[in-house]
């Protein structure tokens, strides 16, 4: 049934944009075949930040009778990295768009077009809106919490470091918030100077995870006054190995 179900043709809907203004049809044409294979055409970043591990990926799904084919894909700044799986895809074959920050180059306010060009089965471009603030005064290292391969059952626990670039003597991570049960984390000050401040963050993995992938992301509350600035994302990443 979902064979049947949605599967369009591209020439319809090129058929249905020029009987409506032939003077529009280019761009009605690249606005409603193309378009549709996307399943979201922006996306916000927020705060990142310096040298962290910040990536999202948009999915290509065609839904057309039609084989699509990607001719190019480019970014118009060198902040964002786009990397596909496959340019060619045949009826419900899905593609993952992947756009990585370069968050160690740049900082500062950054927004980005990615344009995704197709060559089949007719010439279009679609522009993908990306947006991020990539935070210069924090620096998070390692830029990923990594826990590996962890036996389910186990309690682990990994270690990670901020440091901030004094801009407010009396900056201050005042807690870390997980959205996911099975992880949780604490920040304690270490050391605190005139021109920084650092932190170490103990990221513990409960014993209570089931077994699959953890790719989550925990959140930095700080005092910034901006509310823009005030959340900072820590990527954590892992595997939780069922017993055999």
């Amino acid at each position: 049934m979902h064979a049947l179900q949605g599967r369009w043709s591209a020439g319809v809907v090129l058929a249905t944009c020029l009987a409506t203004a032939w003077a529009s049809a280019g761009q009605c044409f690249a606005q409603n075949w193309a378009r549709k294979m996307f399943d979201h055409l922006s996306h916000d970043f927020g705060v990142v930040a310096r040298g962290a591990k910040a990536e999202h990926v948009f999915t290509i799904e065609n839904i057309y009778v039609e084989d699509a084919e990607i001719s190019s894909i480019s970014s118009t700044c060198g902040c964002s990295i786009p990397e596909i799986d496959r340019r060619h895809l045949k009826t419900w074959e899905k593609a993952q768009l992947k756009i990585v920050l370069d968050t160690k180059r740049f900082y500062g306010r950054r927004d980005a077009t990615i344009r995704v060009t197709f060559s089949k089965p007719f010439p279009a471009e679609v522009q993908l809106q990306i947006y991020c603030f990539i935070r210069s005064d924090v620096v998070i290292k390692p830029e990923v919490v990594q826990f590996g391969s962890v036996p389910a059952g186990k309690e682990t626990r990994q270690k990670a470091t901020v440091t901030y670039a004094v801009g407010r003597l009396d900056w201050k991570i005042e807690r870390v918030e997980s959205h996911n049960e099975h992880l949780v984390a604490s920040a304690v000050e270490v050391q605190r100077t005139r021109t920084q401040v650092t932190y170490e963050l103990t990221v513990t993995l409960k014993p209570t995870a089931p077994p699959g992938y953890i790719h989550e992301q925990l959140i930095l509350v700080t005092n910034d006054y901006a509310a823009q600035s005030a959340k900072v994302p820590l990527p954590v990443e892992g595997i939780v190995a069922a017993a055999i």
